[in-house]
């Protein structure tokens, strides 16, 4: 079905990151200079050292060494989160990651 205010877009975190640790979750705006204006991202995220090594964030950033999967969503103005099309977005989500952790 659509999305509208009656039948809002709301991701499960859960099916993605798995429900085995607890989520947590925090809200990194990101603006770089240059920019018109920044993003807000929702980032969940979970960490435990019983968790494997994110292979996928040590390939963006090779000095972190993370436990736990991370998940970034791009916050919408007239929807709670929006995909992340385009290339500016992507890297402002990798931005966000790397501010938070």
């Amino acid at each position: 079905s659509r999305e509208s205010a009656h039948n809002p877009r709301f991701p499960s975190v859960e099916a993605i990151l798995g429900s085995q640790h607890q989520i947590y979750s925090c809200y990194v705006h990101v603006n770089v200079m240059g920019l018109q204006r920044g993003e807000t991202f929702l980032v969940f995220f979970q960490f435990a050292a019983t968790l494997p090594f994110n292979d996928s964030l040590e390939a963006s950033f090779p000095d972190l060494e993370w436990r736990g999967g991370i998940l970034a969503m791009r916050v919408g103005q007239m929807r709670q989160v929006m995909g992340l099309q385009n290339g500016r977005v992507q890297c402002l989500a990798q931005l966000a990651i790397q501010r938070y952790v």
